[in-house]
């Protein structure tokens, strides 16, 4: 993996300005390289190992992006996801200051260098095809694997969604964190000034176990989605201070979106609502064709249901016939609570 990140270094340097810039920024990286695999500081130029060689569509991870090609390299530059061919104006448009060859040539170097050993360490953050929620990364800590550049309430390790789709659900996430009042007892509520908390896991696929010969039917694709969300709200992440918190769960193979309510947040966003409101907003998810503009109408609608006003269907909402769920708890005991899934492919 590090002779694929070097040599996708080493093509991308051949497009900067400066000859002297170009072969010490060469040199530099050697070392770094050879220091992060060997754990030992090297002078050595020829510092690589035999190893595998890159694969013409294999993937390396680098600043929570997933390079497919030879001739892609990104890294982040105070959260901005740049290529090495456009460190020195993108830097020279982010600091004024770096302007003398020279100084942008030590900021870029450092940068690189802390790319390179970033990078190395998130490979070992496998991306997985199939998901349980003890795999599941948590975008609150995980951020890179979730495919975010920064602390989140999205998780999108398979990139279902692109970027500027991620960045607009998080936003009204957050906003629905600060637009609502804390529904927690009143000392709690003194030092956490917050509201509900609703986050969103998008999966391409759920690790679901066969119990019999046949190909997994539609009752078992439910219950492994409703133990995905239940133990990422109870386990995995927690969010919430006194279950205050919302998920919601897709998976675009099972063809399933699903809203897992913490106790506290089921008071206003209970049983018969959050069924409406998956049921009205299906239509968005068939085919896996508008995903985003699906995810995005029910935040907005729990939003609604979560502030003081409380939640009323527009007579501009789709009519759709209401799908099917599952009984709501208000406790979560030996049986799987707050849960409504709609199979969307039926």
């Amino acid at each position: 993996m590090f002779e694929c990140i070097y040599s996708r270094v080493s093509e991308q340097l051949k497009t900067f300005k400066y000859v002297q810039l170009k072969r010490d920024l060469n040199v530099q990286l050697k070392p770094v390289l050879y220091k992060f695999r060997c754990g030992v500081v090297s002078t050595q130029t020829s510092w690589m190992a035999p190893c595998r060689k890159c694969s013409t569509d294999g993937e390396a991870r680098m600043s929570g992006e997933t390079l497919k090609s030879q001739n892609s390299v990104k890294f982040a530059y105070y959260s901005q996801i740049i290529t090495i061919s456009d460190a020195l104006p993108k830097l020279s448009q982010t600091a004024k200051k770096f302007e003398i060859p020279t100084k942008m040539y030590a900021v870029l170097t450092t940068v690189l260098a802390l790319l390179v050993i970033d990078g190395g360490m998130a490979v070992s953050n496998k991306v997985l095809s199939e998901w349980t929620a003890a795999d599941y990364p948590n975008p609150a800590r995980d951020w890179t694997t979730c495919g975010r550049y920064e602390k989140s309430l999205v998780c999108d390790p398979n990139g279902l969604l692109n970027t500027k789709e991620a960045d607009t659900l998080d936003w009204l996430l957050k906003g629905v964190v600060n637009d609502t009042k804390c529904p927690c007892s009143a000392w709690k509520c003194e030092s956490k000034k917050s509201g509900y908390v609703v986050a969103i896991a998008l999966v391409k696929k759920l690790n679901i176990p066969k119990t019999g010969p046949g190909p997994v039917d539609n009752n078992e694709k439910l219950a492994a989605l409703r133990q995905f969300a239940f133990d990422l709200e109870n386990n995995k992440w927690r969010f919430g201070e006194c279950n205050e918190d919302v998920i919601i769960a897709y998976s675009a193979e099972e063809g399933a979106v699903f809203t897992f309510a913490g106790g506290t947040a089921n008071r206003r966003l209970n049983q018969d609502l959050i069924d409406s409101i998956t049921a009205h907003r299906k239509h968005y998810f068939r085919g896996n064709k508008h995903v985003y503009a699906g995810l995005r109408s029910m935040v907005m609608d729990y939003r609604e249901a979560l502030t003081e006003g409380g939640f009323v269907f527009s007579q501009q909402v789709d009519q759709s016939p209401k799908g099917a769920g599952v009984q709501v708890l208000s406790t979560v005991t030996s049986i799987l609570s707050l849960v409504i899934c709609t199979f969307l492919l039926q």
